[in-house]
């Protein structure tokens, strides 16, 4: 295979193999090495690539950017964090199920192309970056409840350290409801595009006035600060 610079087609499944190397396949069109048990995969060589089929493996990052001419990605059972399919016009088909995606772009200038769109079962994915929200709502793509459309997301507001406080009820309608395990601070709630709305101390607050979509509450205590997201209904 490695030697083997003619090759346009290659499959493989359900074996314990870790490494694959297409390097010097450069005239490679087609990829599916999907069941195995990969960590990793250099596609920076392979730049004719159209179709690309690497679900449930145990992949965690992916370089795709000199891949633009691909139509088909399945990168579903993976542990991906984050994928930028924002200078791939021709995809049609895109299957992220089950990955730990925090960011996904697919803004590429050609979202009515898409015809398969599977991005659920991705619980820390907050917002997808695309060409239109109001085509992206109505069109007939698969995410999680909590996860928006946008024209543009907001990377790393949502902040990992563990204060330890919940939100309710979630979705919620007039009031969010705030406990902590210690006296809050501070409480910020910020839209998506990571404009302050509301700046308080209080341990719940009037959202009855807040558009429908999602919305992320960041709370202080002790000088620590944790943010979660919550949906307004």
């Amino acid at each position: 295979m490695s030697n083997n610079i003619l090759l346009e087609s290659f499959s493989c499944a359900l074996t314990p193999l870790e490494t694959f190397d297409f390097t010097q396949n450069i005239n490679l069109k087609g990829i599916s090495i999907f069941s195995n048990n990969i960590s990793s995969l250099d596609l920076s060589q392979n730049v004719l690539l159209e179709f690309i089929n690497i679900q449930d493996n145990q992949i965690s990052t992916i370089d795709i950017s000199q891949n633009t001419e691909l139509t088909f990605i399945s990168c579903a059972l993976n542990n991906i964090t984050s994928l930028d399919l924002s200078q791939h016009p021709n995809l049609t088909y895109i299957d992220l199920v089950v990955n730990n995606l925090t960011y996904l772009n697919i803004q590429n200038g050609n979202n009515t192309a898409i015809t398969n769109f599977s991005v659920f079962e991705n619980p820390e994915l907050n917002c997808i970056q695309v060409d239109d929200v109001e085509y992206a709502n109505n069109a007939n793509w698969e995410k999680d409840e909590t996860t928006v459309y946008n024209l543009e997301c907001i990377l790393g507001l949502e902040d990992k350290t563990n204060i330890g406080f919940t939100l309710y009820p979630n979705p919620a309608q007039n009031t969010l409801f705030i406990e902590a395990q210690s006296q809050i601070e501070t409480v910020n709630i910020y839209n998506l595009q990571g404009k302050l709305i509301v700046e308080d101390s209080k341990s719940n607050v009037d959202i009855s006035v807040f558009s429908p979509g999602l919305y992320f509450v960041q709370v202080f205590v002790n000088g620590r600060s944790e943010t979660k997201k919550f949906l307004k209904k």
